[in-house]
């Protein structure tokens, strides 16, 4: 029993070490709670378990058997971080591992002491655990680690498939070339002709995807410019109208006087819209505008942005198609159903939360709505062989869509998980 204690003692200064490391290069601010200290205090016991019963079988593996759930506790957000931050401090546990057993091996060779022993465990324990405080609290390696995860993430699922197709492709090649005369030349053929028809059919494939995303990508720029020299256009004439209309005034009797302040009036009620859409994130801003440019006069629209970064740093081509296709589908049924009320408002919120890029679309409404019926095939409001937009907007799942009804107003949420997080 005194043993496996005395075992517990090196085992907690390192996981401490580890949760310290981890806290502070995921930027965590989840205080100390019990969770965290009931799983703690379980992966210290389960530590020390393995070195009291030494068990060489587990110990090698031990850190991706016990750490991940203590790294979950303290800070869990997307799954690609979470993985790239159990790995990196897996590896900078290796590395501080070979510096202090240079540290204690030189110790031994300047003191004469067992290596093995008890004291040299605890002094091995305390290099690394300052080790890990001092690497903790240093700058550059919290912009290292960061910088190196933004290139990581910049690796997309056909590089990583690559990257495991090229490894079993070695492997592969190593167990062939220690066993050939063990193997029949037929056979032999047959291995490389899947493996060459694998990788052709797995490159034309990532070049068909990077062609069409291009395609995509520089018409969707093309359409964006376009509507945006329109608006600035547009500007230009509502700006010179404006000051024709008043030099007019200037001259003009009352009752010229009285139409024409009505008409800058209720031409004055949508420049908001004009104002703001100008703020929406590039690539957004045009098909928003396309959208709602020829309901500019009739509807009361209001915009609300609260995003100041480029939206294709965040969202994967695949991703950005599906949540432009459900904005588009969700901006048509809110412009349809508004123009039937008395009111005509619609309302655009566009905000970053919890890693998520959010759209907000309300809208006034006329007819009875069932919103559990809502995305059924052939449901509408507008009768038969309708609804199926919706319906096949619903059926996607990359990206979220949901919708409700809050008082007076039909909501539609429209939310995709970011490919890349930013901290």
């Amino acid at each position: 029993m005194t043993e496996f204690l005395l075992w517990t003692i090196p085992c907690f200064i390192s996981t401490l070490g580890f949760a310290y490391l981890y806290y502070n290069l995921v930027g965590a601010d989840t205080k100390i709670n019990i969770c965290i200290i009931i799983v703690f205090v379980l992966g210290v016991l389960f530590l020390s378990t393995i070195k009291y019963f030494d068990l060489t079988f587990i110990s090698p593996i031990s850190y991706f058997l016990y750490f991940p759930f203590l790294f979950y506790v303290i800070k869990f957000s997307s799954l690609a971080k979470y993985l790239f931050y159990l790995v990196i401090i897996w590896i900078y546990a290796v590395f501080l591992d070979l510096i202090s057993m240079i540290v204690v091996v030189f110790l031994q060779y300047i003191l004469d002491f067992d290596i093995y022993g008890y004291a040299s465990r605890l002094i091995l324990s305390g290099v690394v655990f300052v080790l890990y405080i001092l690497m903790a609290k240093n700058k550059k390696v919290k912009d290292f680690t960061y910088n190196l995860y933004k290139k990581v993430q910049k690796i997309n699922y056909f590089d990583f498939a690559l990257i495991s197709f090229a490894i079993f492709v070695l492997l592969v090649g190593l167990a062939i070339f220690f066993n050939l005369n063990k193997l029949d030349m037929s056979v032999l053929l047959m291995i490389l002709i899947l493996l060459i028809g694998f990788s052709f059919t797995l490159l034309i494939r990532v070049r068909i995807n990077l062609v069409e995303n291009n395609i995509f990508l520089k018409l969707l720029k093309e359409n964006n410019e376009f509507y945006l020299k329109i608006e600035d256009e547009n500007r230009i004439f509502k700006h010179n109208l404006m000051a024709k209309l008043l030099s007019i005034k200037s001259v003009s009797g009352d009752k010229a006087r009285k139409l024409i302040d009505d008409f800058l009036k209720s031409f004055n009620n949508n420049m908001d819209f004009s104002v703001h859409i100008k703020d929406m994130p590039y690539g957004l801003n045009g098909i928003i505008y396309e959208k709602i440019y020829p309901y500019i006069g009739k509807i009361h629209i209001k915009i609300d942005n609260k995003i100041d970064f480029d939206i294709f740093k965040k969202l994967k081509p695949r991703r950005y198609n599906v949540f432009v296709e459900k904005m588009i589908i969700a901006l048509d049924n809110a412009v349809e159903s508004c123009m039937t009320t008395t009111d005509k408002i619609l309302i655009i919120n566009l905000y970053f939360e919890d890693n998520n890029i959010i759209m907000d679309i309300k809208n006034t409404f006329s007819a009875d709505l069932n919103v559990e019926d809502l995305g059924k095939i052939n449901y509408s409001t507008k009768g038969k062989r309708h609804g199926l937009g919706l319906f096949s907007a619903l059926r996607d799942n990359e990206v979220n869509m949901s919708m409700k009804i809050v008082n007076s107003l039909f909501i539609t949420k429209i939310v995709a998980k970011q490919n890349m997080e930013e901290e």
